[in-house]
């Protein structure tokens, strides 16, 4: 069939299921423009964006039947990314048979015809759902990035057979859950060899087979272009490993690499090998990122000990630092982020938090305390109101027995939050959390002129319109806030505060009814 054929396919399904959607309650007028808007071909011009781009919001509205969203991307003028919901744990209420066909048919039409769709995201989900509609599609696309989830199954086989023909890819990211099929390593060799741009490979999985994956990183080294390679789990076989170590020593490209096993052996051999390549202590490889979450402290302190021997210490970094009865590996800047929750000692929560303010290379901090408690609450003050490179601070309190110093040591926790001018996104569970504990956060968060990010934990649903109506209070004047997240019996309540609804926030229906209006949808669902 040819190209004008299927186009008019097209169109005719996507005008039957659209007549039928113009019957549903609800549905606007702009809604029903959006879904024949589609129906055109692409139609940026120099001086205008694709119209997709104006009908965002509206285009959502059908695409969440097939728990897809499109979404800008950030600094990529008129560019647009179609990313999965379908993990996000939104509860999105159930389509009608057709919803979700003419959602299928418009993510079909829009992946097939609109250059302005750049960055796909695939789940399981929509192989299940919409499988041969991707493996039509995917082959005449100009995709830049493609992000890839699915289970190992013959589907997998089809998508593997689309690869080599993406020849416009820069960033590719597949993750396996199960073991990889044979045609998954021979596919991606392919893609490498014939694709003069992609600059980003990451891989997720299962032991990959062992004359594909050697034929594979043959090609890496011969691409010559690979910037950055990302591997998780056992995926390169043992027998492999030799192969992957020469691949390092000659990528005259490779700029970055990150690393994380899905088992501490794993871990360990691999650790070994890249610890000792000499390719680390030359100007090539300039950063690894080891993503290891053992709570073996003995083979993090290997790791740092044989950094320091090796003299790369500023090109390996390892994440966040899992502390539970000692903080000596603090001081090593390959980590950015530090744990501390579970049973990690009094003493040792605000040892470290007394020793966080030398450490400049932290920029995360989990930490778990009970909200009576002086010394650690004190110490977290003093590091927050201190601290000018803290991005994200997540707090759990749980009530002590004395409550003497509660509401003291309480306020002056929201008052250093306040004067944080570093802190960018806040997350709070609190025990028991009443109207005054969110008031008093939500003030908090108002008087602060950093914060983009809010998530309460567990609260009831008279503490949720609590938090909402005081956020609102402040939010015409709090250009800063972005995004709030809270969570009620279990399900997230999700808000986005674009500068489009600060002139009217107000009241709990104004707000929701405006924040509809910022392309993203009021929605609930699991934490």
């Amino acid at each position: 069939m040819d190209d004008n054929a299927d186009l008019r396919q097209d169109e005719d399904t996507l005008a039957s299921y659209a007549d039928q959607w113009v019957d549903l309650p609800g549905v606007t007028d702009c809604i029903t423009a959006a879904v024949f808007k589609c129906r055109s071909s692409y139609s940026e011009t120099p001086d205008r964006p694709c119209h997709i781009v104006r009908h965002q919001a509206s285009l959502n509205e059908l695409l969440f039947s097939v728990k897809m969203q499109l979404r800008e991307i950030p600094l990529a003028c008129r560019q647009l990314a179609l990313v999965s919901v379908a993990d996000s744990g939104l509860h999105l209420p159930e389509p009608q048979d057709f919803q979700s066909k003419l959602g299928a048919c418009l993510m079909h039409r829009l992946l097939k015809c609109h250059q302005c769709i750049a960055a796909p995201s695939v789940t399981p989900f929509h192989f299940e759902k919409c499988a041969s509609l991707l493996c039509e599609v995917l082959p005449y696309s100009r995709l830049k990035k493609v992000t890839l989830q699915f289970w190992c199954s013959p589907m997998c086989e089809s998508i593997c057979a689309t690869k080599p023909s993406q020849t416009s890819l820069q960033e590719l990211e597949c993750s396996f859950f199960g073991d990889c099929c044979a045609e998954y390593p021979t596919a991606l060799a392919e893609l490498v060899r014939n694709s003069p741009s992609l600059v980003l490979l990451g891989l997720q999985g299962t032991s990959m087979e062992e004359q594909g994956t050697n034929n594979l990183l043959s090609c890496l080294v011969q691409s010559g272009i690979l910037k950055e390679l990302t591997l998780r789990g056992s995926l390169v076989p043992e027998a492999c490993r030799e192969e992957l170590l020469k691949y390092l020593t000659l990528a005259p490209s490779l700029a970055s690499l990150c690393f994380a096993a899905d088992s501490e052996m794993t871990e360990m051999a691999m650790l070994e090998a890249f610890l000792h390549n000499k390719t680390l202590s030359k100007h090539r490889l300039k950063k690894v990122y080891v993503l290891s979450d053992s709570p073996n402290h003995n083979l993090l302190t290997h790791v740092c000990h044989t950094l320091e021997d090796n003299g790369v210490r500023d090109k390996v970094f390892c994440g966040v630092y899992f502390a539970e009865d000692n903080i000596d590996l603090l001081k090593y800047k390959l980590f950015s982020g530090l744990f501390l929750v579970g049973d990690v000692h009094e003493d040792v929560n605000t040892a470290a938090l007394l020793q966080l303010p030398d450490c400049g290379h932290v920029t995360s901090l989990v930490l778990e305390i009970s909200r009576g408690n002086i010394a650690v609450s004190s110490a977290l003050a003093q590091y927050v109101q201190s601290t000018s490179v803290l991005r994200k601070l997540e707090v759990s309190m749980g009530y002590a027995d004395d409550f003497d110093f509660l509401d003291e040591r309480w306020k002056v926790i929201l008052e250093s939050l306040a004067r944080s001018n570093s802190i960018k996104e806040v997350v709070f569970y609190v025990d028991s959390m009443s109207n005054r504990d969110v008031g008093s956060i939500a003030d908090a968060v108002n008087a602060s002129r950093n914060t983009r990010k809010l998530i309460f934990g567990e609260c009831t649903v008279t503490c949720l319109r609590a938090s909402v109506s005081r956020l609102s209070l402040g939010i015409t004047v709090n250009h800063t806030l972005l995004g709030y997240t809270s969570c009620k019996d279990g399900r997230t309540h999700r808000r986005r505060c674009l500068p489009s609804t600060r002139e009217r926030a107000e009241t709990w229906a104004c707000w929701r009814l405006l924040l509809r209006s910022r392309r993203l949808p009021y929605s609930t669902g699991m934490l």
